[in-house]
């Protein structure tokens, strides 16, 4: 076996079938299953137990003592690659993008999907999490830029003006997202297809996509949805997601739960998102990097970015 595929399984474990691993490690389907069934074969064991496509991803006994090696061999590998970079001087070559685990990063996701087709050789590496966690690794130098969406009661000077070297720090507006989708199960609300006022939701739990956490700015992005509950005549339940996808997606086609997004993402199965029409809120997305940072591909990032303003701006 190489290292792609003990990479592969070792992530397969953290998902709710090998469908939504496949989705979200950027892999098809059959390629997930070639692997798993090439290291089993391999190794002469069974690591996993068959089911059906809804089934959820269960492990051998076998297999539960061997994903652990797995794992540590697959930690101890990005390590040593982490280490390489840095002993060759390589490490300055790579462009890290930092951006929030959300659902429905479509601006980030264009201007990306542009930089990368126009920059194909480009090495970069993209990392999701918190804004808070964001702000920490790019003031250690860990992140070139970072995408970042910010609530409407929120400034973001206030997020950043803490920073070392504050008056260098690069800050682009890209977009306000004035709009609320709603992601749940189509065997709920069946008279609802498109559009419909919060009060419809009452009997959901509502699921963003952040761990409950101390992080103010995901304090601030549930207050308008607490508000608007309350106008609406009824208490707020919370979900919190991380940045997992499609497993909160999923969890949704079974249960009584509200996925949050300011976007439509990619149609997922048994799910319908319906628009928020009392919406009150809005947040705004923005661009963040050093204008000392003189790395080629960074200015290339920032020319897409330029480029996808220009283009956003001619079609409004």
């Amino acid at each position: 076996m190489n290292i792609r595929e003990i990479e592969v399984i070792s992530e397969i474990v953290n998902f709710q079938s090998f469908a939504d691993a496949a989705y979200s490690l950027s892999y098809s389907p059959s390629v997930i299953s070639k692997y798993v069934s090439k290291v089993e074969k391999e190794l002469g064991i069974k690591l996993f137990v068959r089911g059906n496509k809804s089934s959820k991803v269960a492990l051998t006994p076998e297999g539960q003592l061997l994903i652990q090696d797995m794992q540590r061999i697959n930690i101890h590998y990005r390590h040593m690659i982490e280490l390489a970079k840095q002993f060759k001087g390589t490490f300055d070559n790579v462009l890290r993008v930092g951006s929030q685990a959300r659902l429905g990063n479509l601006v980030e996701r264009e201007i990306l999907a542009s930089f990368l087709l126009e920059n194909s050789k480009a090495d970069m590496e993209q990392v999701k999490m918190s804004s808070k966690d964001l702000l920490k690794l790019f003031q250690a130098g860990k992140l070139d830029a970072f995408f970042i969406s910010v609530p409407k009661n929120t400034k973001i000077d206030d997020l950043i003006y803490n920073l070392d070297n504050y008056s260098d720090i690069d800050i682009t507006f890209l977009t306000s997202e004035k709009e609320m989708y709603l992601g749940i199960s189509e065997k709920y609300l069946p008279h609802i297809k498109n559009e419909a006022p919060f009060a419809a939701f009452k009997d959901f739990s509502f699921a963003f996509a952040f761990p409950m956490s101390s992080d103010d700015s995901d304090s601030k992005a549930i207050e308008p949805f607490k508000a608007l509950a309350e106008k609406s005549g009824f208490h707020l339940k919370t979900a919190y997601f991380g940045s997992h996808d499609t497993a909160i997606l999923k969890l949704a086609t079974k249960m009584p739960i509200a996925v949050t997004t300011t976007n439509i993402p990619a149609q997922f199965e048994g799910i319908k998102f319906i628009k928020v029409t009392d919406w009150e809120s809005y947040t705004n997305v923005y661009f963040v990097c050093s204008k000392n940072n003189n790395k080629k591909m960074l200015y290339n990032l920032k020319k897409s970015i330029a480029n996808y303003l220009k283009q956003a701006e001619a079609n409004s």
